[in-house]
């Protein structure tokens, strides 16, 4: 750059100043997500490919793991938009990515409790579990015909043995209530019966 400034007619003063510019090349980016389409609690890898030293970000906030870098891990409870921001020195992209989420609903019918069980033990129906693929979260009570409760949980692993009061509970009719949550958030119950034999 060349400056000429005149001050009156006698003094002129030059002034050469060099710049120099320095080229920044784009970040190059490719994004994917691996699978692309999961079935509700199913896990998606979103995983970015740029050039090294660049600080990948990924929004929204919270909803992966890690919460930055290359590569991260996500358990999206419906479709959701991930964006991924890199910045590297004083250039930054953004990208985003989409993990489409199959929700089939939360029923009652997702739910499954046998009618019948037969806590003898011989190793065969022991135990009155409460099974569901899509089941997050869970209250399950089981009552005796004069409504007392006999077995509560919120644990989908433990189940019902037949004991009541540290003894054997005598075989009959009994009722249950179940309150669930499944994994896109959504709830719902069930009740019913169930005849203990032994």
């Amino acid at each position: 750059i060349t400056t000429l400034t005149s001050l009156g007619d006698t003094c002129k003063f030059l002034l050469v100043t060099n710049v120099n510019v320095t080229q920044v090349s784009a970040i190059p980016i490719q994004i994917a997500a691996n699978p692309d389409t999961v079935v509700t609690g199913g896990t998606s890898v979103l995983t970015i490919t740029a050039t090294p030293n660049a600080i990948a970000t990924w929004y929204p906030g919270g909803t992966t793991s890690p919460s930055t870098g290359y590569t991260v891990t996500t358990m999206p409870p419906r479709t959701t938009t991930y964006t991924v921001v890199l910045q590297r020195g004083p250039c930054s992209e953004t990208l985003t990515v989409t993990v489409w989420v199959i929700e089939d609903g939360c029923e009652s019918s997702d739910v499954f409790i046998p009618n019948t069980f037969t806590p003898n033990g011989d190793g065969a129906n022991d135990i009155m579990f409460a099974r569901g693929t899509k089941i997050a979260e869970m209250y399950f009570a089981i009552y005796n015909r004069w409504g007392e409760m006999v077995f509560e949980t919120s644990d989908k692993n433990v189940g019902w043995d037949g004991m009541y009061k540290g003894r054997p509970a005598d075989v009959g009719v009994f009722g249950y209530y179940i309150k669930f949550k499944c994994y896109n958030g959504l709830e719902s119950f069930k009740k019913g019966n169930i005849t203990l034999i032994r």
